[in-house]
């Protein structure tokens, strides 16, 4: 039997999503692509899942494979929630497409962030704004976790550092999304400091850019880039052939692993704290956050600390 009112099933799925916040052009582009080529084939409830496959397969993008597993998986939430109106359909299982096999990504050591900031200390030319821009960043990078992109656009009133707690309000970022982002007092301090440092006694409008060149001018955001690389290769930092080089994402990838080791550490529920730090760090899905508790060693190991502790106890209580 040919399923009829695809058009409609899909208007009602994407507007399911976008009432819960996902904000999300990409899904609606392909699902319609998707819609399109199943009415063309005149799908009908058994062959439904299989023109999800088919549909996913055809793209042509260089990187094919990433490309089809991500068509394959946004089909498949589709289809889940078509299911619900026709439960005799068969939502195909994970994994028929599988991405690529991608190296673990680069996470810098305490240590590492220490010497990153001593050498963007001594950035040249000496006695002016730069070093103290790019110390700055590199400091607020690794204890927040924005994005490189959000803190070159931060303006003068984004940053409300009398405000309780002091925070970053940030506007328009990745997914179309704005957020606060409470600050701890230190960093406070440091944005409080750098602040007196970039207008040096001179009067400045709220629009103004928060980090500023010699010139007086925001950042671009590749300037930042090229410049961070430089301090990577200054200090000699380096990844191993088995993970990704380290680049301006893995002061993010940073903070997220020192957060929730640390959480693992102290004994809390990182499962229920684990959508807080979601928001936190602006992801579009709670699965972008979760991803740090299996790619990365280091939590692995806090995990595992934790449930042999978790373990030893039961055992004495048992």
């Amino acid at each position: 039997m040919i399923i009829e009112n695809l058009d409609s099933l899909l208007n009602n799925y994407l507007s399911t999503r976008e009432a819960i916040g996902l904000k999300d052009g990409p899904h609606r582009r392909l699902l319609t692509d998707y819609v399109d080529y199943s009415v063309k084939q005149q799908a009908s409830r058994s062959t439904l899942a299989q023109l999800a496959l088919e549909w996913a397969r055809s793209t042509q993008k260089p990187n094919a494979r990433a490309s089809q597993a991500r068509r394959f998986q946004i089909a498949r939430g589709f289809l889940t929630y078509v299911k619900t109106v026709f439960p005799e359909i068969e939502v195909p299982p994970p994994g028929i497409l599988r991405r690529q096999h991608c190296r673990p990504a680069f996470v810098f050591s305490p240590e590492d962030i220490i010497n990153l900031l001593d050498s963007a200390g001594s950035l040249r030319p000496r006695g002016t704004l730069r070093p103290h821009t790019y110390q700055t960043i590199i400091g607020l990078l690794a204890c927040t976790g924005l994005r490189a992109s959000e803190v070159v656009r931060l303006t003068i009133s984004d940053v409300q550092l009398g405000e309780d707690p002091p925070r970053l309000h940030i506007i328009n970022t990745k997914f179309h999304k704005s957020r606060w982002v409470p600050l701890h007092t230190t960093t406070a301090s440091a944005l409080a400091r750098y602040k007196r440092q970039r207008s040096d006694g001179r009067l400045v409008s709220s629009a103004d850019p928060f980090f500023i060149s010699n010139r007086g001018m925001a950042i671009p955001y590749h300037t930042l880039k090229n410049t961070f690389t430089r301090l990577l290769q200054r200090l000699g930092i380096t990844a191993s052939s088995q993970r990704r080089g380290p680049s301006l994402h893995s002061l993010r990838h940073y903070f997220a692993v020192q957060r929730l080791t640390l959480w693992y550490k102290q004994g809390i529920d990182v499962s229920a704290l684990a959508p807080r730090l979601s928001i936190y760090l602006g992801h579009g899905r709670l699965s972008d956050s979760y991803w740090y508790l299996s790619a990365m060693p280091e939590l692995l190991s806090a995990a595992s600390d934790r449930f042999y502790l978790y373990a030893a106890k039961e055992g004495e209580n048992g």
